[in-house]
């Protein structure tokens, strides 16, 4: 692992509803965003970060959707107020020998940054009028979208919150550009990302971990 750093900030005069995970040296990473317009949305994505962490490296795309599909029975069921009343987004990243392995539900993102350009990972579950259509904790068995791609040793990858979306790719890529080419650090990029979604009118929580996994 080349580089690894991670930043949060809450909206202003209210709890912080994103919560983080990682591990380095076994490669994975999380980030979990509670819904606000439910009951305990901080305790909940605390809840699915916790239970994530239990089960990852998992190793495979099949063995981590059962991972994040588990951990959504275990939201639904034990919802303060009954099924459908507690629930986070949350994204998951495995870093593999050549290949890293993402499952989401929500909107909470994995990017890549290659070779200058920035590709996303991760479809939103996520309707035009901005309700998640998947999330952990969801009515019903939810189904986590898996997927593994290659990867190349000057990759760069962000997970994030959906209070990053307030950027567009080009501000994103602007910001790790430096870091691609060894001139920044992580921790900087990442700093820098949040205040760069304060300053262009973002009001969400904003969690934001970069990963610079380097060679195999």
């Amino acid at each position: 692992m080349n580089g690894y750093a991670s930043c949060t900030e809450a909206r202003s005069g209210r709890e912080n509803h994103d919560r983080w995970a990682a591990d380095p040296t076994a490669g994975w990473f999380v980030v979990a965003d509670g819904i606000g317009s439910l009951a305990d949305a901080g305790a909940t994505a605390q809840v699915v970060v916790d239970r994530i962490a239990a089960g990852v490296p998992a190793g495979s795309t099949s063995a981590l959707r059962t991972v994040l599909a588990g951990v959504s029975d275990h939201v639904r069921a034990t919802a303060r107020y009954g099924p459908g009343n507690a629930g986070a987004a949350v994204v998951v990243l495995e870093v593999r020998a050549d290949t890293v392995l993402t499952a989401h539900l929500g909107d909470c993102r994995v990017l890549l940054l290659r070779a200058g350009r920035l590709l996303p990972l991760t479809a939103d579950h996520r309707r035009d009028d901005g309700a998640l259509t998947r999330f952990a904790g969801m009515p019903g068995p939810a189904d986590p979208a898996v997927a593994e791609h290659r990867r190349e040793p000057d990759d760069l990858l962000v997970l994030a919150s959906d209070g990053l979306t307030v950027l567009d790719d080009a501000a994103i890529a602007a910001e790790l550009a430096d870091v691609a080419a060894g001139h920044r650090a992580p921790d900087t990029a990442c700093a820098a990302l949040v205040v760069r979604a304060r300053a262009a009118g973002g009001t969400d929580d904003v969690t934001v971990l970069l990963v610079a996994p380097g060679t195999a």
